[in-house]
């Protein structure tokens, strides 16, 4: 397991132009498309954070790109193909649990989580499982 990479990026999306937040970069136009096709009310995707981290057997992790909002996972096996991975999910904000939930990662195939709104938009995460011979995530 110890080779495999679970990716996550806070993202703020936004309605209009005007409700970018400044200093953040806008998502690459493949991420973009694919919080778009989800996410359809918001026009405008940045991201405010993204890290990775690398899945053991025996421990819990985070990918907390911010101290608000943040992801949680413990490891619960590999998929039956030996591709993907079974993770027990838990989105923290300030402290607490806001949602748990047991989820199946694949290479190509992201989990999107809507979070709150913030400012003039809304929170949003993704997360994805890496492909082993790449560092950076799969569309």
């Amino acid at each position: 397991v110890g080779s495999k990479k679970l990716w996550g990026a806070l993202i703020y999306a936004s309605k209009d132009e005007a409700s970018k937040r400044e200093g953040f970069e806008d998502a690459d136009p493949e991420m973009a498309a694919t919080l778009g096709a989800v996410f359809t009310k918001f026009a405008h995707f940045q991201v405010l954070g993204a890290r990775s981290e690398t899945l053991y057997k025996s421990t819990h992790s985070w990918v907390a790109p911010s101290k608000q909002l943040c992801v949680k996972f413990d490891y619960k096996g590999l998929t039956e193909d030996g591709l993907g991975v079974k993770l027990d999910l838990q989105l923290w904000g300030q402290g607490k649990a806001l949602v748990k939930t047991d989820a199946i990662f694949k290479p190509g195939s992201p989990v999107l989580i809507e979070g709150p709104e913030w400012g003039k938009g809304r929170l949003l995460y993704m997360l994805k499982l890496l492909d082993p011979a790449s560092e950076e995530p799969e569309a």
